[in-house]
């Protein structure tokens, strides 16, 4: 069997990384109803330029996607992609994610939770892009 797996809000706790980007804003704290939209910061008021700021920010750093905090479940869901990868299974790890290095910072990132070599793909941000890959 070929598995695909998500990494942002699947494994990596994005939301909590891209929330701290946005000093000064009163943002509700992280919980199980957060965030309740998709585009979260302009929800609660975030102004585009903010928004524009923040994702600057994760394009040229060099270590925002390697630095995620990994989900309460992501050490689980690590232990059983391992166990199926040993029972002959193919797994892939799929993201959209952009900027330096990202998918060394993501591979690295899955290194370090436990998962051994894992094989990552970058696909593109449009909203059918993993679906096709899958």
């Amino acid at each position: 069997m070929i598995i695909a797996c998500d990494i942002d809000g699947c494994l990596a706790n994005f939301n909590e990384g891209y929330r701290s980007l946005f000093s000064g804003q009163d943002f509700p704290p992280p919980s199980v109803d957060f965030p309740p939209v998709w585009h979260w910061p302009q929800h609660y008021g975030a102004s585009a330029k903010e928004v524009n700021t923040a994702w600057r920010v994760i394009r040229q750093s060099a270590t925002f996607w390697e630095n995620l905090s990994p989900l309460p479940s992501a050490k689980e869901a690590i232990f059983h992609l391992n166990n199926a990868r040993m029972d002959g299974h193919e797994i892939y790890f799929l993201t959209t994610r952009g900027g330096v290095d990202c998918k060394g910072q993501t591979w690295r990132w899955l290194k370090q939770h436990g998962f051994n070599d894992p094989t990552v793909l970058i696909s593109a941000s449009t909203p059918q892009a993993k679906g096709y890959v899958c």
